[in-house]
Formats: structure tokens, sequence, C-alpha cells
């Protein structure tokens, strides 16, 4: 068994007697990429089975670097919510009565809850969390894609805010635009690229030269700010 690099992919060949015909490809924290094959199967076969399910490979590597950058969130007092990336504070504060209600002040999150009871307040505090999210999530997506489409004469049809697990956003063939309502954890120059991404989708609906050429006269620095949005990871809610 030895590291194998192909298609920008390092994985380990475990072969066995015992594994007749089929060959499996692991995903995994602890060993990586690993493809278990029959004993006698050639390098370049094995090679060649990794390029053509190379997209998969890479997607649950996607989804396993981003449950390692994920935390786990406790909804109580002085946890840290980031928004436009700032660091803001949550407050629960138990009050005498029958309506919970959420405010922000400065760089806090107050949430106002009327049950007592530990478990429930966890639950109520994530509900009012988000909330928030979303709500500041359409205000300043809509207000960045009017500032943006107007810049790049384009036209969006709907602006829909969703939560999608492994995309921050995407247009589809009727200029419809969706995006992930957690890019509001991002600092504003990220959710700013997604922005003139997607719009840029109603020119191009593909990822050719054509469409990176769009997408740089509305931003010339997009590589820098591409670049971070894939390093950044919104924090599990």
């Amino acid at each position: 068994m030895g590291l194998v690099q192909s298609t920008e992919i390092t994985f380990q060949i475990e072969r066995s007697s015992k594994r007749k015909k089929s060959i499996a490809i692991l995903v995994s924290h602890e060993k990586g990429v690993i493809v278990r094959a029959p004993l006698k199967t050639p390098d370049h076969y094995i090679q060649a089975l990794v390029k053509e399910r190379s997209g998969w490979i890479q997607k649950k590597l996607e989804v396993m670097q981003e449950r390692q950058h994920s935390v786990h969130r406790f909804w109580r007092s002085g946890e840290n919510l980031p928004y436009l990336g700032q660091q803001y504070t949550l407050e629960i504060s138990p009050i005498p009565a029958t309506k919970s209600q959420y405010e922000i002040f400065d760089t806090t999150v107050f949430v106002r809850l009327s049950s007592r009871d530990l478990k429930h307040q966890e639950k109520q505090a994530q509900k009012f969390v988000e909330s928030w999210y979303r709500t500041a999530a359409k205000a300043i997506l809509e207000k960045r894609t009017a500032f943006f489409a107007e810049q790049m004469q384009v036209m969006p049809k709907e602006i829909l805010i969703k939560t999608q697990r492994r995309r921050w956003g995407s247009c589809d063939r009727f200029n419809n635009i969706r995006y992930n309502w957690k890019i509001i954890m991002a600092p504003i120059e990220l959710v700013d690229y997604l922005v003139v991404h997607e719009l840029a989708h109603i020119k191009e609906k593909n990822h050719s030269p054509a469409f990176w050429r769009v997408v740089e006269s509305a931003m010339p620095d997009y590589k820098v700010r591409r670049a971070a949005l894939k390093d950044f990871h919104a924090e599990v809610l």
C-alpha cells in the first residue's frame, strides 16, 4: 500500500486477495482517499477509475473539510455569532412574558425568552438567531444585488434566500438567483464577490473564459476574493 497521485487527488491503494472483482473508493478523516481493489488490479486501471470519479471524490472531501471546520454551538449567553466577518455576542435573558423576542444592539444579539427551561431556551435561541441571519441576509443581498446589477447592466428575475448545503449561490436559466443565507457570516467583500459571480451568469451560463471576463470587468480583484471564499467555512447552526 502506498500513496498515489492522480488528477490532483492523493490516494492509497489497498489490495486484497479476498476481494474478487469490485473496487471500492472510500473517503475518511483518518486515512483520506482509499481505493480497495483485487490483488492483481493494474495501477493504470485504478488511476483511470479515480480520474473518472474525481468529481464525486472532491465533493466528499469538501464535505469532510466542512465538517472539520464546523463548530459545535451551545445556544447560551456569551456564544460568538459571526456576522459580515465580525463577531457578535449572544445574550439570553428569560423574561416573565408569554412572547419571546430578539433585538440587535451594537454587536450583541439579545434574545429574550419566556421559558426558563434551559433545553427549551437553547432551541428557541437557535430559532431566533437563524431568523435574524435570514432577515439580515435578505436585506443585504437584495441591496448588493441591485447595486451590482445596475453596474453590470443585468436584471435578475427573482432573488431567493435559501438553505443550501454545498453551494453559496446559483443562477438558473430563468435568471432567478438563489443565495445561501449563511454567506451573511462572511466579510462583505466575499458577499459582493458571490453577488457578482451569480449576476455574471445572467450573461454567461457556464464558467467559460467569457464568464470570468464578465466577473473581472465588474470586480478586477475577483481572484483574491474567490480564493478567500473557498477557504471560508460558515459555522454550523
